[in-house]
C-alpha cells in the first residue's frame, strides 16, 4: 500500500464512529461529502472547477501528506492528471509546496525533506 493510501486508512480507523457512518451513507446513496475529521480534512465529490479552488484543494492534500505523486493527487481530488500536474507546478513555482525527484519518481510535499524522502521511497531506496 502506498503512503497516501496508508494515511487514509489510518485516518478512517481513528475517526469517530459517526464520521465513518456518514462516509458510508454518502457513498451508498451516491452523494458528495466533506468531512472534517481532525486532524486532517477529507473530501469526496467533484473536483474543484476554478483554478484557484483546484490549487487550494491540491495544496491542502499535499501539505497534509508524507509526499505524493501527481497521479495520487489527481485521484485524491478526483480530477485528471493533467489538471493536477498544472496545479502542482503552479504551487511549486509559488513556493507553497516542494518538489523532489524526476519523472515517475517525482513527489510533492510541504517541505523539501519530506518530498525527497517520498521520492526515495518511490525508488525503493528508503
Amino acid at each position: 500500500m502506498d503512503a497516501f493510501s496508508k494515511k487514509l486508512v489510518d485516518m478512517v480507523r481513528s475517526a469517530p464512529d459517526e464520521v465513518i457512518l456518514d462516509l458510508v451513507r454518502a457513498q451508498l446513496v451516491g452523494g458528495n461529502i466533506t468531512v472534517d475529521a481532525s486532524p486532517t480534512a477529507v473530501s469526496f465529490g467533484p473536483a474543484p472547477s476554478s483554478p484557484r479552488a483546484l490549487d487550494d484543494a491540491v495544496e491542502d492534500i499535499v501539505t497534509n501528506s508524507s509526499g505524493l505523486s501527481a497521479g495520487e493527487v489527481a485521484n485524491a481530488i478526483r480530477c485528471d492528471k493533467a489538471r493536477a500536474s498544472a496545479a502542482l507546478k503552479r504551487l511549486a513555482k509559488r513556493g507553497a509546496i516542494q518538489r523532489a525527484g524526476e519523472r515517475r519518481f517525482t513527489r510533492y510535499a510541504a517541505d523539501t525533506q519530506t518530498a525527497k524522502a517520498a521520492s526515495l521511497r518511490a525508488r525503493g531506496k528508503a
